[in-house]
């Protein structure tokens, strides 16, 4: 889902600064911790699915579930070009934003060589988050290709 065989800049400065706000701030409720991730994260669906990385922590307020500072310290190595040799000629669905930088037409030839057969679609109106910001289409594209699959 909107990622391609290839090493990324480091593009999410406002999500660290959202997540860290969030984690000095405490939140008490998810309105909360809404307002807390907008001082550095503009768009609403990017805040809901970052916050479902909440979970109520012993003392009924909301702490982050994942570890943010192992995250950020393997941040680099996330990003690089994932390591291998040879490529996958099984079925593949490669699902992209219309408004994403992460899958332009130009990484399509390197994604080739990987997933020679992969099917790549294009949600128009979805950045980066396409899971997150049009889950009723990216569920139906991806039935869609399973439902192909069993055909």
């Amino acid at each position: 889902a909107d990622i391609a065989p290839q090493k990324y800049g480091h593009g999410h400065d406002a999500v660290f600064a959202g997540l860290r706000t969030l984690q000095r701030g405490r939140p008490e409720n998810r309105r909360e911790a809404d307002a807390l991730l907008a001082e550095h994260v503009e768009e609403r669906a990017t805040r809901l699915f970052l916050a479902t990385n909440l979970e109520r922590d012993a003392s009924g307020g909301l702490a982050l579930r994942v570890g943010l500072d192992q995250i950020e310290a393997g941040y680099e190595d996330i990003m690089q070009a994932p390591a291998g040799e040879g490529a996958f000629d099984g079925p593949v669905l490669v699902l992209r934003g219309g408004r994403s930088h992460y899958v332009p037409d130009s990484a399509l030839p390197a994604l080739r060589e990987v997933l020679p057969t992969a099917e790549v679609v294009t949600l128009q109106d979805a950045g980066h988050w396409l899971h997150a910001e049009q889950p009723e289409a990216f569920q139906a594209k991806v039935n869609d290709f399973l439902a192909a699959l069993s055909a």
